[in-house]
């Protein structure tokens, strides 16, 4: 008898039967003992031990990012690298951290090229960032790994995901600047078929269409700090009069306050600029910078919990997470 076989013995969930066997809490006393119960009377011990999960080497979990000049999205992803290892290493998981560096990698077998590891000891993966080609997402759901997104949901294909309120969190950061009394106000963002970059265009678009102004868009091949500064060359001597502008996030705008105090602008005076996410630079950025707080500890908390659960109830149908960020407003703004 297997686990499915069980659960529909007792008339219970096939993950509540998982979650007495693996001793997990959040189960009534007496549906726990009826499990405990049924494992003895059954023949179900035997064949549970011999499976022990697909694949008993499965015990890795992989951390997968896109690396950017030597850089693996540390910048932001950071904070969320320690409650992965937290929460993962309480369930008997390790984590590996994994970096892609070209588009055209389209199988976990080529990240891992070089490694004693093989596909067969990652139980699951995390795939941070929205800069993964969905090619390469779509390889590694067709091979049968569970996958949770972080900070990027597919446009067709429904997958687990753990996404901040972009669009809504963009929309306020933009009301911001209105307020503020900027007249233009321009948004520069990375390609416009990123699930962030197209959830917070939309943001802006719609905060400034409410106002009765006319969106204003710089789009760039990448969102860094050097493609800020290339943001601001574009704009450079095209408004006399003060102007606002909503990066797509807390890089692409440190990249454009630095071309512009080059340039001999006031910051918040002539230029009033605001970020997105609240990465470690943007408080020490000169000015600080107004932004949006996204709380990437708890989603990673809630991206390594799903996984989990996927791992468990593999046929769950998929869910999108998604977590509201905080309005910083620092001195970048007037």
């Amino acid at each position: 008898m297997n686990l499915k076989e069980l659960a529909e013995k007792l008339q219970i969930s096939p993950s509540t039967v998982s979650r007495v066997l693996n001793d997990k809490p959040g189960i009534s006393e007496k549906t726990r003992q009826m499990v405990l119960d049924a494992v003895k009377d059954t023949d179900f011990q035997q064949n549970y031990n011999a499976s022990n999960l697909a694949n008993p080497r499965a015990r890795f979990i992989g951390i997968l990012g896109r690396r950017r000049g030597g850089q693996q999205d540390q910048i932001y992803f950071h904070h969320s690298i320690d409650r992965f290892e937290e929460y993962f290493q309480k369930h008997g998981y390790q984590c590996i951290n994994l970096g892609l560096f070209e588009d055209e990698t389209i199988s976990l077998s080529e990240i891992i090229k070089g490694s004693p590891l093989g596909e067969n000891d990652f139980a699951g993966l995390i795939i941070r960032g929205q800069s993964i080609p969905a090619k390469t997402i779509l390889s590694f759901r067709k091979a049968g790994i569970p996958i949770v997104l972080l900070e990027n949901k597919l446009q067709e294909t429904v997958l687990d995901s753990v996404v901040c309120e972009d669009r809504e969190s963009s929309y306020n950061l933009t009301n911001l600047l209105i307020k503020k009394g900027y007249p233009h106000i321009i948004h520069i963002t990375g390609p416009e078929d990123w699930y962030n970059n197209k959830e917070r265009l939309a943001g802006y678009k719609m905060a400034i269409q409410e106002a009765g102004m006319t969106p204003e868009v710089v789009t760039l091949t990448e969102t860094t700090v050097e493609t800020g500064e290339e943001a601001f060359s574009q704009i450079k001597g095209k408004y006399k009069d003060p102007m606002g502008v909503a990066a797509v996030n807390d890089a692409m705008a440190i990249g454009f306050c630095k071309a512009v105090r080059n340039e001999g602008l006031s910051i918040p005076e002539e230029v009033g600029i605001t970020g997105f996410d609240d990465i470690p630079w943007a408080e020490h950025n000169y000015p600080p910078l107004t932004t949006a707080q996204v709380h990437i500890k708890e989603m990673g908390r809630l991206a390594a919990a799903r996984l989990i659960q996927l791992m468990e109830e593999p046929e769950s149908h998929p869910v999108t997470i998604r977590v509201p960020t905080v309005i910083i407003e620092r001195k970048s703004t007037k």
